[in-house]
């Protein structure tokens, strides 16, 4: 849908100078790199988290509901990640 409102926007707008239009095209890329980079960190968190889970649930700690388990892991991963980032 992205691809199809700017390749539209470039069509109907035929006119413009040629550095707009780079710029356009230099947004599509990197909106592109961003998205996947996005996703790739969000796949690092679950599965830090799922290690992390499987870790306590190794070490004998009783569970009640494993998918609220898994949440709060990723609260405490995504906070001390975040956290290291920004030192």
């Amino acid at each position: 849908m992205f691809y199809t409102m700017s390749a539209s926007l470039l069509i109907h707008n035929v006119g413009l100078p040629l550095p707009i239009i780079v710029f356009f095209g230099f947004l599509l890329v990197g909106m592109s790199a961003g998205w996947i980079a996005i996703k790739f960190h969000s796949q690092k968190m679950d599965s830090l988290a799922k290690h992390n889970v499987e870790n306590i649930i190794k070490s004998g700690a009783k569970w009640d509901n494993l998918e609220k388990m898994i949440n709060e892991q990723k609260k405490k991963v995504c906070f001390f990640y975040n956290i290291l980032v920004f030192l």
